[in-house]
């Protein structure tokens, strides 16, 4: 059974509530942004095609979660792309800087998904080998994350486009030798690429239709 990258770098949000007058689920940064601060001490060549995004999901359906934190008093709201994901804000490398990270739902109704996306130049036009440097970079990553258990660690085999709404539909072109292929969102909104031979041998080019969002990591 195929297992998202998010799936493997992501747990059930352990969060812990000062008081119960408090309701704001807690975590420190340090805690949240763990696997982040491990990509970010990679050299640049090997995590420069990769990021990690992070989303505190409700179990209440259509509620955008707020998260912030506390510096010099000051409240700083992390930045949330439309889908609700966030990464490790600048602000938080700061040496010796290790803030609290709230959110405005209560731990009992979040979940936590950290996904592995792809970075290409430009997500309306690339090449296939943008989508296999990136899958290269994911899985020495996951490798490392691994340890000792690095030789079971699974791979990625495929990238899944998710699109940034319904309407206008995205769909995914691959430009081969032979002629173009269109692959169409799913009821989900995602178009899953399967990394394979014959695409590494053609290297087309591809193209995207509509908005994509993200560019997730799949693994099994």
């Amino acid at each position: 059974m195929p297992i998202r990258a998010s799936v493997l770098l992501s747990s059930s949000l352990l969060l812990a509530v000062a008081a119960q007058a408090v309701p704001n689920a807690q975590m420190p940064a340090s805690k949240l942004f763990e696997a982040a601060a491990q990509l970010e001490r990679l050299p640049s060549g090997e995590r420069d095609a990769i990021a990690l995004r992070h989303t505190l999901v409700s179990k209440t359906p259509g509620t955008v979660v707020k998260v912030w934190y506390q510096d010099q008093g000051q409240r700083v709201e992390l930045p949330l792309r439309a889908d609700g994901s966030f990464e490790r804000p600048a602000g938080l490398a700061k040496p010796g800087f290790d803030p609290v990270v709230q959110a405005d739902r209560p731990e009992d109704d979040l979940d936590l998904n950290i996904d592995l996306v792809a970075k290409v130049p430009d997500p309306r036009q690339f090449d296939y080998a943008d989508l296999q440097r990136s899958a290269t970079q994911m899985n020495g990553f996951i490798k490392r994350q691994a340890g000792m258990l690095s030789l079971l660690a699974p791979k990625v085999h495929s990238m899944v486009f998710r699109c940034a709404s319904a309407a206008p539909p995205c769909a995914l072109v691959v430009h081969l030798p032979e002629g173009a292929k269109t692959y169409k969102a799913d009821a989900k909104g995602q178009i899953a690429l399967r990394m394979s031979p014959e695409l590494q041998r053609a290297q087309p080019k591809l193209t995207t239709e509509g908005q994509i969002s993200a560019i997730v990591g799949d693994m099994e």
